[in-house]
């Protein structure tokens, strides 16, 4: 059992101090945990990060930069437990894997969500895999929540200062709260300590 880990869940506005975008007409939730990974670590802990895997990929399938799609096309293949597309333009590229198997989806919190240049997005299991625009979207949070909503993407995860927190972002509220007690009912499954409506951060 986890039970040094507690995670927070503040169904609000983002503070300035966690480097969240405000939800822009959607709705918003913020998961911190305590205590972090290690001391000197950034991140998301493990045992977290399996969970949110887990869950996410219960409902959507999950797309994220990855280089587990190197090598692929410009347009999504097909590869055993994902699908995996390369975009280019000019000189730079951008690789994405869509999933809906856990131990994939938990490998998005190990590429660039400590620096900040990972996003995640949830979509239907039952439609193919979404059409992402990553060179307009990575590192751009205000460009990822216009595409909430807007076509296939029903939630974005987005990572906060030093990959220390998370933003959970939905088009409706109904989402948001179905992906909350999902989310919360996992973690207890798994001994991780829930605080609705806290933020485990502060002492």
């Amino acid at each position: 059992m986890t039970s040094n880990l507690t995670i927070g869940w503040q169904n609000a506005p983002a503070q300035p101090e966690f480097e969240l975008p405000d939800a822009a007409g959607n709705h918003m939730a913020l998961l911190t945990w305590s205590p972090p990974t290690r001391p000197t670590d950034a991140g998301v802990p493990a045992a977290l990060a399996r969970c949110l895997a887990a869950t996410m990929c219960s409902a959507y399938r999950v797309t994220f930069f990855s280089h587990a799609a190197d090598g692929a096309g410009v347009a999504w293949e097909a590869k055993p437990r994902l699908w995996a597309q390369v975009q280019k333009r000019w000189l730079k590229r951008w690789p994405l894997v869509c999933t809906q198997d856990p131990a994939i989806a938990e490998t998005a919190f190990d590429e660039g969500w400590d620096t900040r240049g990972q996003t995640i997005f949830l979509t239907s299991p039952h439609e193919a895999p979404p059409t992402i625009l990553a060179p307009r979207l990575q590192g751009d949070d205000l460009a990822a929540l216009q595409a909430l909503g807007a076509g296939q993407v029903q939630a974005l995860v987005l990572p906060g200062v030093d990959g220390d927190c998370a933003g959970l972002y939905t088009s409706t509220q109904a989402t948001l709260s179905t992906l909350m007690n999902a989310i919360s009912t996992e973690c207890q499954r798994q001994g991780i300590r829930t605080l609705q409506g806290a933020k485990s951060q502060e002492p």
